[in-house]
């Protein structure tokens, strides 16, 4: 299961990856620069995605928005991004939880909680995984 995310989650990295050359040549080279910071900054993020370490990932897309406003392109790539980390961790937390629920010998309010916590965490996953869907429609229309 883990090895199907992480197929996923580069899967879309790759998909995101795609550029257009002749869409940058009117950039400024301050935004030109900036662009190939925040790119840089991308390929830190899918990496330490693709390693599960999604604090990490999203520390370094936060980091990215700040130091290079400029970068607009590498920003909406961002956010796609910032999908998969949300959804990889969603994901990640949930089946932590299934395996918890499926101990024996919990206590039963022990057991509640967590059977809460999963109904909640599933929902989550599948917010994600429609947001991630909607993102990349609204990339594709740009």
């Amino acid at each position: 299961m883990k090895t199907k995310h992480l197929l996923l989650f580069l899967l879309l990295a790759l998909t995101a990856c795609k550029k257009k050359n002749d869409e940058t040549a009117h950039f400024s080279e301050a935004r030109a620069e900036m662009e190939a910071q925040g790119s840089k900054s991308l390929n830190t993020a899918r990496a330490l995605l693709a390693e599960g370490n999604f604090t990490a990932a999203r520390d370094t897309l936060l980091q990215m928005r700040e130091n290079y406003p400029l970068a607009l392109n590498a920003r909406e790539e961002g956010i796609l991004l910032m999908d998969s980390i949300d959804l990889g961790e969603s994901q990640m937390l949930l089946s932590n939880i299934d395996k918890q629920l499926h101990t024996t010998g919990l206590p039963t309010a022990e057991h509640d909680s967590l059977q809460n916590n999963f109904e909640e965490l599933h929902q989550k996953v599948k917010f994600y995984q429609r947001k991630l869907r909607h993102d990349k429609e609204n990339t594709r229309k740009h």
